[in-house]
């Protein structure tokens, strides 16, 4: 059975930018083996966002900060500049979940 992983992604209205970051994010874990569940919402609603759908990882894709958890930069997903390192980054961090 693959292990569930919860993929909350971020961005300035929780619409359209954050679905694009959302489906490549996602499509990456599943190519790593997770199954994935996800939520988008907007950076103003991090942290309560955060709190009500407990997500295992979450990626921005504009500024955001939520005080003690790991925020990645989504930025790479809609340019296409830097998605080695976004996608290590990403892997490294489902790896810390054991």
């Amino acid at each position: 059975m693959k292990k569930k992983i919860k993929l909350l992604t971020l961005c300035g209205t929780g619409g359209v930018t954050s679905a694009v970051v959302r489906v490549k994010a996602g499509k990456i874990l599943e190519e790593a083996g997770y199954e994935v569940v996800s939520s988008s919402a907007k950076v103003i609603e991090a942290r309560s966002s955060y709190e009500s759908f407990k997500p295992d990882i979450i990626i921005a894709s504009t500024p955001a900060s939520i005080e003690g958890v790991n925020v990645i930069n989504g930025m790479p997903f809609l340019t296409g500049a830097g998605m080695d390192k976004v996608k290590e980054e990403i892997l490294a961090e489902i790896s810390k979940l054991g």
